[in-house]
């Protein structure tokens, strides 16, 4: 059987590394607007397109992560306070 000391940081070490890949997914488009917005240098349509992208799926996991961790989660722990109930 597993220790619950080293499967919560198994987990917090996932989650670690799903956010850092958020970061680097969303860090393109945030570096390409600030480069835009303070040297007033415009981009091309490429370079929108891939940051785009980028941005709209590290947008989209985290999402994903969010809901799953508000919504499973409190039920998770709504089925095991009513599991210690009965």
């Amino acid at each position: 059987m597993i220790n619950h000391k080293y499967r919560l940081k198994i987990q917090n070490t996932k989650f670690i590394y799903l956010l850092l890949i958020i970061i680097i997914l969303l860090l393109p488009m945030i570096i390409d607007g600030v480069r835009q917005y303070v040297f007033d240098i415009e981009s091309n349509n490429i370079k929108r397109f891939i940051t785009g992208m980028m941005f709209g799926f590290g947008i989209s996991i985290l999402t994903q992560k969010l809901i799953y961790e508000l919504f499973y989660t409190k039920t998770k722990i709504n089925n095991m306070k009513e599991m210690r109930k009965s």
